[in-house]
């Protein structure tokens, strides 16, 4: 602690000492004397100065003008020197905001370096409410321009940011395509048989991956520019089996192969040669991780058949007549004789599999005759609807539905309620709601959304499938408000306001039928809309297994290949939708072609 010491002499020569913080006991010096004296003044004159009404008077006065001030201050109008996402917006009005906004996001962008992608703000589901922040740089309430400084605090505190909302449904579906060309599968070390019949080492490589709720972390985190970069964070992902590991295993099935097979059958003895055997195998992954060895049955048929010649008598063929799904008739085929063929590759996979070979004695078996299922199917509602069944389960993962308008009215299905990804069928209800809103009068056809009109932006929707529209659309429309109009239609398995959207086919028929009934609108809207499905340009489906007019809406997404129609057939109007995964337009044509056929029979 630092102490002043001054001194003074009365007239008795003793010395009086206060303490003002000069080391006590040190020597005193002119200076220090000095300061110690302007100290005192000022101090007392600070306490006058607080004890004067000219004081107050000019303190008020002063923080009064600032208060005055800083109520003058435009009310309408950003402040000096403020920026919205680092552009200088200082003095400019609300309405210069959002044009400056609109301007400096219009092709925006989302980056990533690994994997390489560009998409769009709409396109990833970053939506910029310009109005609110536009709202907040100019927002100087009355209440805080009474507070003295209020302005200063301002102009320091002067960097702003867009408000920024993000669409659940895009921004996943912007994950799962960033995530999906981030993955590259690690590489386990496996064997395989090389050009020459021999088996070798193919070595491990590492992988990587992009966490979807990481990605959409990462984009939002990033601050916000008209190129904004975002981070994929990749994860290494390393392989289970390592060279060694598989080197290792190699050499000991080397070893048994090295030595052959034997099988017999009543009394004729089939070896196989290291090179047969090697032909046969195949290599796969085991629940934890192990490479296991296996056996390719397929490749082990020329074997198989050298095998079983000695014994071999061919089966006959059995007959099967089906009308309507139902069987009326079979002629049975005789049956022939050859070896267990199953018992025989299951033999030979244990043998291989423990590393313990011996010779096999095979199993004599009676051959049962082979099938030829012949179908048929009546125009009637138990001939539809058994095509329909078979159709599905022969195409694989698909649900067909259909309605007729006229004729029987026929309402079947197959796998009518189950749920997929609607992919762009979705753009149908989109459409219902966009031309719903316009009738009550809450949109017009001319107002403006994604640069471009209504009208305009529903054509290019409906026509050229474009995604941009749809989010614009839905945007303004909200998915909240979509989702209930998809309800009170009757669309009971739709649902298009969560982050994985579903609908079926029987909801995609309901909304047909009503539209082309014009149940769901004005008649001049109702031609409209079916115009611009008869006009889209994705007509590998449906259309192209149809003599007739189209009019329909397609979506493809991640191997979803989906079609909902109205086929306008000479026979008589009726809609049809197809849902299917991991197929082709072909199959969806070729269904479109054969249920067409029974309907016009």
């Amino acid at each position: 602690m630092f102490v002043i010491s001054y001194s003074m002499k009365n007239d008795s020569h003793q010395a009086k000492h206060e303490s003002f913080g000069i080391l006590k006991g040190s020597m005193v010096k002119p200076a220090n004397k000095q300061l110690a004296k302007m100290l005192r003044h000022g101090i007392a004159r600070g306490k006058k100065l607080l004890r004067t009404r000219r004081f107050w008077y000019s303190t008020g006065g002063a923080i009064m003008a600032i208060i005055l001030l800083q109520l003058l201050l435009p009310y309408d109008k950003a402040f000096i020197g403020a920026t919205l996402d680092g552009q200088a917006v200082g003095l400019k009005t609300k309405q210069d905001l959002i044009a400056v906004s609109t301007g400096y996001y219009k092709r925006a962008t989302v980056t990533t370096a690994q994997p390489a992608s560009k998409t769009l703000f709409k396109e990833t589901g970053i939506v910029i409410d310009k109005e609110a922040s536009a709202t907040q740089v100019i927002n100087y309430p009355v209440w805080q321009r009474f507070i003295p400084l209020s302005s200063l605090y301002r102009l320091i505190n002067n960097q702003y940011y867009s408000s920024v909302s993000y669409s659940a449904i895009s921004v996943s579906q912007w994950a799962k395509t960033i995530s999906a060309a981030c993955y590259v599968a690690p590489q386990d070390a496996t064997i395989a048989v090389t050009g020459e019949g021999t088996l070798a080492v193919i070595p491990s490589k590492k992988g990587v991956q992009c966490d979807e709720k990481t990605l959409i972390a990462s984009l939002k985190a990033t601050p916000l520019s008209p190129q904004l970069s975002v981070d994929t964070k990749q994860k290494e992902l390393l392989p289970k089996r390592t060279d060694q590991q598989v080197s290792a295993q190699l050499d000991k099935i080397q070893a048994v192969v090295d030595q052959g097979i034997s099988v017999r059958v009543l009394g004729t003895t089939t070896k196989a040669n290291p090179q047969d055997i090697i032909s046969w195998l195949a290599f796969t992954d085991g629940p934890q991780g192990q490479l296991v060895l296996d056996i390719n049955p397929d490749t082990m048929q020329p074997f198989i058949a050298e095998v079983q010649q000695p014994v071999y008598i061919a089966p006959g063929t059995t007959i099967i007549t089906m009308v309507d799904g139902k069987e009326i008739s079979r002629i049975d085929g005789a049956a022939g004789r050859g070896i267990d063929s199953a018992a025989l590759v299951a033999s030979l996979r244990t043998q291989l599999q423990t590393l313990k070979i011996s010779p096999i004695d095979a199993s004599v078996v009676a051959i049962a005759p082979k099938q030829d299922v012949r179908r048929s199917y009546t125009n009637s509602a138990a001939g539809l609807q058994a095509l329909l069944n078979d159709l599905a389960a022969e195409k694989g993962n698909m649900a067909i539905a259909v309605t007729e308008l006229s004729g029987q009215g026929r309402v079947l299905s197959a796998n009518g309620t189950k749920q997929y990804h609607p992919a762009s069928t979705y753009k149908l209800v989109v459409a219902y709601s966009v031309i719903k809103s316009i009738e009550a009068g809450q949109l017009k056809w001319d107002d403006l959304v994604d640069d471009q009109t209504v009208d305009q932006c529903l054509t290019k929707m409906i026509v050229n499938s474009d995604n941009a529209c749809a989010e614009s659309f839905a945007e303004k429309l909200t998915w909240k408000a979509i989702q209930a109009n998809a309800r009170a239609i009757g669309m009971v398995g739709t649902n298009l306001n969560a982050a994985e959207p579903v609908s079926t086919v029987n909801d995609q028929v309901a909304l047909l039928k009503k539209l082309q009934n014009n149940e769901l609108m004005k008649p001049e809207n109702t031609t409209k809309l079916l115009d611009l499905m008869k006009r889209q340009v994705y007509r590998s489906g449906i259309p192209a297994g149809v003599a007739a007019q189209v009019a329909d809406k397609v979506g493809f997404l991640s191997g979803l290949l989906h079609d909902s129609a109205i086929v306008y057939a000479p026979s008589g109007i009726y809609v049809i939708s197809v849902y299917s995964s991991g197929g082709t337009w072909g199959n969806i044509s070729d269904v479109a072609r054969r249920i067409n056929a029974l309907i016009a029979n």
